[in-house]
């Protein structure tokens, strides 16, 4: 690791809790809703001394949201923890920008937005259009199976969409030369905001954040990630120093295949990647029919190997019979029956948004199917940033750098591996 001086990062409002593995951001003060109602008379000009009705709305991991109602319409503000100042809010708007302009992906319309956390809020705040739909989370068992099948079609053409729109490096996206009307260029690919980039003390770090050039260069930057995570394990504590001593080993690991899966100089064809396509991210109307897709901070521009993947909301493990329907639906065997219910269904989807993705975009399924090892690779350093399933990463990598075959992809290890954790928590 760079022994250049860590990065000065000012993050007011803002604490990282440690937990056994995973770390959690701590909002350590609160959005003033006073504030909240001058920004919104300000930025939606409204007149006349209207003062917006300002709600809570909802809380997520980095984001504080509040519902706003006036003349003007139905509208979200959202608050958001300086976990990346400037950079995160700075690349979703411009992301946002990118999918409106060169897609027909529905995305949320913005109004105004600060990505400077030095304003009278004290956080970077955006205010965003609030749509008249639900997220499919909330819907999945009143819609019909065709309304189903309709939403996974919609969402591979999205994702054929984004695959068409060919990219040369890898980063974030960025509204090109800002102020500068002259710019030929509209976006530019910049820093690289991600949560692996930016979890805990990361953020200060002194490595490369892009664009970059090649995966190599990517890949040596969450190596980095890595070794910083490792030098604050306590070895005196026997889980920390075996999983510290996974981590030693994936690294090894790593270093020994990186030349093969990515040479130093091969640069590779990017795309933009929109990990989090979830069931909480997915509105519907009530009848299903599909009308915004939520949530567009932290995407980047990826090589297609790492881009190339299955949207969240059918990422769950195998289900290919379910039992009968419980006859009382207020009793904890039918809230079983409905997990067992969804996760059947979305096998039988995942299988259809395959074939769907086969017959519009060939060349996404065959990277789909031939370069699962290069996104395994990323995943594997993922894994070693307080994550149990470090000891996994380091038995798949460990079989790849002895010449052997790991026997399936590590994505498939893991999600076997949480099917079993469920299980036994059941």
């Amino acid at each position: 690791m760079s022994s250049a001086p860590l990065r000065s990062i000012e993050q007011p409002g803002l604490r990282w809790e440690e937990h056994a593995f995973h770390t959690e951001p701590v909002w350590t003060k609160e959005p003033s809703v006073e504030v909240i109602k001058t920004l919104v008379i300000q930025h939606l000009d409204l007149t006349g001394g209207e003062v917006p009705q300002t709600s809570f709305f909802a809380k997520y991991a980095l984001n504080k949201l509040y519902a706003i109602n006036c003349t003007k319409g139905r509208f979200i503000f959202r608050a958001t923890l300086p976990v990346a100042p400037t950079v995160k809010t700075r690349s979703e708007i411009a992301t946002l920008a990118f999918v409106r302009e060169k897609t027909t992906i529905p995305v949320p319309q913005i109004l105004a937005y600060d990505a400077d956390l030095h304003n009278e809020l004290g956080f970077e705040w955006i205010i965003m259009e609030r749509v008249d739909a639900r997220p499919l989370q909330e819907v999945w068992h009143q819609i019909s199976w065709d309304k189903k099948q309709q939403v996974v079609t919609q969402v591979a053409d999205f994702t054929a969409q984004l695959f068409r729109i060919e990219m040369s490096s890898i980063g974030s996206l960025y509204f090109a030369n800002q102020g500068d009307s002259s710019a030929t260029e509209k976006f530019e690919v910049g820093e690289i905001v991600l949560p692996t980039s930016f979890r805990t003390s990361n953020i200060t770090l002194p490595v490369n954040r892009g664009p970059y050039t090649t995966a190599r260069s990517c890949i040596n930057a969450y190596v980095t990630f890595a070794q910083h995570f490792a030098s604050k394990l306590d070895l005196n504590d026997e889980d920390n120093a075996k999983h510290y001593e996974d981590i030693q080993a994936v690294l090894s690991g790593i270093n020994t295949v990186l030349p093969t899966y990515f040479p130093e100089n091969e640069k590779e064809d990017t795309m933009l990647s929109n990990p989090d396509i979830s069931m909480w991210n997915v509105l519907v109307t009530d009848t299903g029919d599909l009308v915004s897709i939520l949530n567009w901070e932290c995407c980047a521009v990826l090589p297609r190997a790492w881009a190339t993947q299955l949207p969240r909301f059918l990422c769950e493990p195998d289900q290919y019979e379910v039992r009968d329907r419980p006859e009382d639906p207020s009793s904890e065997e039918y809230k079983d029956y409905l997990g067992l219910l969804a996760r059947y269904e979305k096998t039988r989807l995942r299988a259809f948004f395959l074939e769907e993705m086969k017959r519009i975009a060939p060349q996404w399924m065959q990277i789909y199917e031939t370069g699962r090892k290069k996104l395994d690779l990323l995943l594997t350093l993922r894994c070693c940033q307080g994550d149990p399933t470090v000891m996994l990463a380091r038995r798949w990598v460990t079989a790849l750098a002895e010449g052997r075959e790991p026997g399936g992809s590590l994505e498939d290890w893991i999600t076997g591996w949480r099917r079993e954790e469920w299980r036994t928590c059941a």
